[in-house]
């Protein structure tokens, strides 16, 4: 473990494809609160029809970066809210994702094409270390591909492959943890003919994208980002050669950053929010620790991201889900639609379920045996007892 520790920190500091600038001159960030804004028509900090790069964030100031980083993801893709933060987040974690015990996938899902899953990857390309775009692979490619040197895999047309292949389903699940990223093979000895038995590292940051839903086992394992169709009116360029240098020179800044602070990232202990626990607090903690090191307003937005994009395949939504009821659940029983309302209501997670139904409540409490059924509370309502929850608080929250 320690041989592949110190293999993954050798290339720490090595972006993709690494440019040389011709030369810096001296700029700052402006001050009109552009710098997060979706409408902005250049991206501070990028370089100029010259190529010569303005001065960039110190090595110390990851969280500029990160402004950085997300002010370009919003600006050329069209993604749910808080999604570009946790992307962001997420690109830094390629850098150092040797400091932590879990490498959370990170999962761009579409319910068809054109919502801009490919042209996401293609950004990401510049943004992670060492990353490798495919649109089709094997189970072999990707665990020889890792063995070589530590690298970020972008895996795009996962729909297209994964269906019967468990073989590829299973590798992309090991390498989740880093004490299960491994698998055996036999191999042929090249001097004897003899058949050994090789062990194969899968540990490494992987991003997926896919149309339809995700499997189980990667839902659990992902940060989950649903993409969006861009609408007419909305204006997303795609990155010219100009934007990717600057990406390119972004990614050689936090790669420098990485390299310095990997230590300082294996002794955090982030705190988790409520309504987050099991796998997904652990998807999320490398993330978490990596805002709390950038500080400023990082810490919180990381968390407020977690909130918000937990998707309905993720098993954590049912859990905030239940935390939130047991908060407004008032008296021994509430009328279905009157549940909903409160729920959507709550100041803590209104953002999360705003477009909960009592249909659609009902749907998400089914997988911890909850129903709701006529009953007696004062009039004859359909809705739900107090009593039906008590297990599964007791359980989950």
């Amino acid at each position: 473990m320690n041989d592949m520790r110190n293999q993954t920190e050798k290339h720490a500091s090595r972006p993709s494809e690494p440019i040389q600038p011709t030369g810096r001159s001296t700029g700052s960030l402006p001050d009109d609160g552009c710098k997060n804004s979706n409408e902005i028509n250049g991206l501070p900090g990028l370089p100029d029809a010259r190529g010569v790069y303005p001065k960039s964030p110190s090595t110390d100031g990851i969280s500029d970066l990160l402004d950085l980083a997300t002010t370009a993801l919003k600006r050329h893709l069209t993604l749910p809210p808080m999604a570009a933060e946790a992307i962001a987040l997420w690109t830094v974690f390629t850098h150092c994702f040797d400091a932590f015990d879990t490498s959370p996938r990170l999962a761009l899902i579409s319910p068809m094409p054109g919502c801009g899953k490919t042209e996401a990857f293609k950004i990401l390309r510049h943004l992670t270390h060492n990353a490798l775009l495919a649109s089709n692979t094997s189970s072999a490619a990707i665990f020889r591909l890792i063995e070589q040197q530590p690298r970020t895999l972008l895996l795009d047309e996962l729909d297209t492959q994964v269906e019967g292949n468990e073989a590829l389903r299973g590798i992309l699940n090991s390498g989740h943890s880093r004490e299960g990223a491994t698998v055996l093979r036999a191999v042929r000895n090249g001097e004897n003919g003899d058949w050994e038995t090789h062990s194969y590292s899968t540990w490494a940051p992987v991003a997926m994208a896919k149309i339809g839903k995700l499997f189980p086992t990667w839902a659990s394992r992902s940060i989950i980002i649903s993409m969006r169709r861009k609408r007419p009116d909305e204006d997303r360029p795609h990155p010219n050669q100009r934007d990717k240098l600057a990406f390119d020179a972004m990614n050689e800044e936090v790669a420098i950053w990485a390299k310095a602070n990997i230590e300082k990232l294996r002794n955090i202990d982030p705190e988790m929010p409520k309504g987050l626990a099991n796998r997904d607090a652990d998807n999320w903690k490398p993330l978490f620790a990596i805002a709390d090191l950038a500080g400023g307003h990082w810490p919180k937005t990381a968390r407020k991201a977690a909130a918000m994009l937990q998707s309905t395949e993720d098993p954590s939504r049912g859990e905030a889900l239940l935390a939130v009821i047991k908060r407004v659940f008032h008296g021994d029983s509430m009328r279905s639609e009157d549940l909903c309302d409160a729920i959507k209501k709550d100041p803590d997670d209104s953002d999360i379920f705003k477009g909960l139904s009592a249909r659609s409540l009902a749907k998400q409490l089914q997988s911890f045996d909850i129903k709701p059924d006529q009953i007696w509370a004062g009039e004859k309502i359909r809705g739900y007892k107090r009593e039906w929850f008590e297990d599964a608080w007791l359980r989950y929250t």
